[in-house]
Parts: C-alpha cells; structure tokens; sequence
C-alpha cells in the first residue's frame, strides 16, 4: 500500500510538471561554468550577509533557470499572501457565518450534476474506505483507497487553507468528489443489477 501511495504521488506531481512548461527549465540555455560561477558569487554573497533580494533573477539568470523547478511550490505561498490581501476588499470573499457549514453547502448543495449526488457521494467514500479496511486486514492491496485518498488530500487541503469563499478555489475538491461519486454510481449499479439476476434466476427455479 505504501508503494501504490508513493507511485500515485509521484504520478501526481509528475503530471503537474510535465503539463506545465512553466516549471520547466530552459534546458538549451544550461551552461556548466556559468552556472559554477554563479554558485560561487551567490556563497560569498551569502556568507558575506549581503544577499539583495531585488533583481536577483538578473543577476544570476543561469540559477533562476534552474530554479523554475521551485515555481509550483512557491505557488502556495503566494496564494496564501494573496488569499489575505484580497479578504480585506472583496464581500464576496466572506464565509457568511460558520466557514465549515458554508463550505460543505457550496461543495453539496451548489456544484452537483444532478439532484441527491451527495447520496452517491458518500456511498463512494464508504465503498473506498470498505476497501481499504479490507486491504489494513488481508494485505492485499485494493486499488480502491486510491480515489479516497485523492479526495481526502485535496478536501482537507482547501478545507484547512482556503481563507476565501470563492468557487474557483473549489474546484479540486469537485474533482476529487466526482470521482468518488462514479465509484458510488458504480456500487449501486453492480448491487443492484446482481440483485434482479438473483430475483430472475428465483423466479425461474421455481417455475
């Protein structure tokens, strides 16, 4: 289980860099002893204490290529400085009272595909976490926790650090949900399609 959780991780994060240039470094552009000597003036820099933060990138161009790797993380760090800027001007970014119940009133009630998909919803969560009880007690690995798991990771990451009540910021959790909701519709299809071919092959014992 640990395995298929690193594998998925993995996958995850290697999907979001490889489907965003942005992250990518420069690869034509790499020079070796450029990059040595950027590495020493920026040691003595540092060692020096007299790092400037203000056109860095200008002066050590071959350092910030590489560095594009770090964009993505430091995404989250300038969301959050963002999110809090923004909740001083913005009404819209209230919670409107208590934050958990609005937020589980927009992510249920406001964004479904049809009526009653909580319903499935947590029939998907309860067949996924069934699944993974499963896996903890016979050690076989059951590919099922894998879309629970998916959910859980982006509902409490924007339940924890979502600090505006926008729609936009919804949208992982969404995805996450529908997933979950296809692996309800699915248990209840197969539940109930097993269920009448019993009811058929009764009837027809008795006849």
């Amino acid at each position: 289980m640990a395995l298929s959780i690193a594998v998925f991780s993995f996958l995850s994060v290697s999907t979001i860099y490889l489907s965003n240039p942005y992250f990518w470094p420069s690869f034509s552009a790499i020079n070796g002893k450029t990059i040595s000597y950027e590495l020493h003036s920026l040691s003595k820099e540092l060692a020096a204490g007299k790092v400037r933060g203000s056109g860095i990138r200008e002066r050590y161009p071959q350092l910030s290529n590489l560095s594009n790797v770090l964009e993505f993380p430091n995404m989250f760090l300038r969301w959050r400085s963002f999110m809090r800027d923004q909740r001083a001007f913005w009404k819209s970014a209230s919670w409107n009272g208590n934050r958990f119940a609005s937020f589980h009133q927009r992510l249920l009630i406001e964004y479904p595909s049809f009526s009653l998909e909580w319903i499935f919803l947590v029939i998907g969560i309860a067949t996924c976490y069934s699944a993974l009880r499963s896996s903890l007690s016979t050690k076989e690995i059951d590919l099922l926790f894998i879309p629970l798991l998916y959910f859980v990771v982006n509902y409490v990451f924007i339940l924890t650090f979502m600090e505006l009540n926008w729609g936009r910021y919804y949208l992982p959790t969404v995805i996450a949900s529908k997933v979950l909701i296809a692996v309800g519709i699915y248990e209840v299809t197969t539940r109930a399609y097993g269920y009448v071919r019993r009811l058929r092959s009764s009837l027809t014992a008795r006849k």
